[in-house]
């Protein structure tokens, strides 16, 4: 039996947009997607890595809630994602499912008009009891792109699961 490391295999990296219609808050979200993936020709499986950020907090973060509710002029949820892939990879084609999980925290957008709290008077502050954690399954479609010769390629990948959508394009290596 052969080691799943002891053949021709390939790494690849992503970076990418993804877009949260209205499955996880009341209005579109769009988040930062970085992937990475492991393949292996021979046995025709495809490893992966996925995760999405998203950057809504403006100003100097305080720890505390509601502590100037004259201050807030901006509320929402801020989302990140972490997910497992998994699939069958031939003929420079991915077609793997998507287990995960994703994670909200509620926070508050604020300004201090005197500039006490921040040189610019911008400042945040999150709930800590108003997190919440949704889970992620999806499926994820994946072209390697030959470039010149047989060692690298780009990856152009679409990624579908119950709290998003995205795309993502990359650059990969075979060794």
């Amino acid at each position: 039996m052969t080691n799943i490391l002891s053949f021709s295999q390939g790494i690849e990296v992503g970076l990418g947009i993804v877009v949260a219609p209205s499955t996880l808050s009341d209005e579109s979200e769009t988040l930062l997607n970085i992937n990475m993936g492991i393949i292996s020709e021979q046995k025709h499986l495809y490893f992966g890595l996925d995760a999405s950020v998203q950057f809504k907090t403006k100003g100097k973060y305080y720890q505390g809630w509601n502590q100037f509710p004259e201050d807030i002029k901006d509320s929402g949820v801020e989302w990140s994602s972490f997910n497992l892939i998994a699939g069958y990879y031939n003929n420079n084609y991915v077609f793997a499912g998507i287990l995960g999980a994703c994670f909200g925290t509620e926070y508050h957008n604020c300004y201090d008009d005197l500039q006490i709290l921040a040189d610019n008077g911008k400042w945040n502050e999150t709930n800590g009891a108003k997190h919440q954690t949704k889970l992620n399954i999806g499926v994820e479609f994946k072209y390697f792109i030959p470039l010149d010769g047989n060692d690298s390629s780009i990856p152009l990948s679409l990624m579908i699961t119950n709290r998003y959508f995205g795309t993502s394009l990359g650059i990969a290596f075979k060794f």
